[in-house]
């Protein structure tokens, strides 16, 4: 189906491919800035969270391709919302981000239900809204922009992008299971 958003294939790829890359730009961020690998190692989170060198978690921002389709389904009906007229991008990074702290589902760390539900600390909630915070901007802006001003490099950045996302996770699962020599 044509519409001036373009086809649902298009949208699936755009929607995928933003979920992946911000998903993994905003995780490395919070990786190095945040102190995650240390976070995830003491205290209530080393309970509940594998530790950042697990293969698993390696393999975590490849298999993100999971919930960036399940995305795009769930928001293709309600796209002409968010990819028409100005500030779509801000419809959308509310929706997201509201979601994500406000009304989640299951509670934990750095959403609404945890704070109310769970024994982490408020230093520990706050520890993971810099990170959901940067992946809602990124996913939001890189897909509202996507579909404002498409192009071929678009698609090329992003599968390069992709690329870049699966070998690394590949090769940091090789590390975490002892497969690289000398790592």
């Amino acid at each position: 189906m044509e519409t001036g958003h373009g086809n649902f294939g298009q949208f699936l790829w755009r929607t995928t491919a933003a979920h992946m890359i911000g998903y993994t730009v905003a995780g490395l961020l919070a990786l190095v800035f945040m102190g995650y690998g240390t976070a995830f190692e003491t205290g209530l989170a080393a309970v509940v969270m594998r530790p950042v060198d697990a293969p698993i978690v390696a393999m975590g921002p490849a298999l993100q391709f999971i919930p960036g389709a399940a995305l795009a389904l769930i928001l293709y009906p309600f796209r002409g919302i968010f990819l028409s007229g100005r500030g779509g991008w801000l419809r959308l990074l509310l929706l997201i981000g509201g979601l994500s702290l406000f009304n989640p589902q299951v509670p934990g760390p750095g959403n609404f239900e945890g704070l109310l539900y769970t024994n982490f600390s408020p230093a520990e909630h706050v520890l993971g809204l810099p990170e959901q915070i940067c992946y809602s901007i990124l996913f939001s802006g890189g897909l509202c922009l996507w579909h404002r001003r498409p192009g071929r490099a678009w698609n090329v950045a992003a599968a390069a992008a992709l690329v870049l996302i699966a070998l690394m996770s590949l090769l940091g699962t090789l590390s975490a299971l002892g497969l690289l020599p000398g790592v």
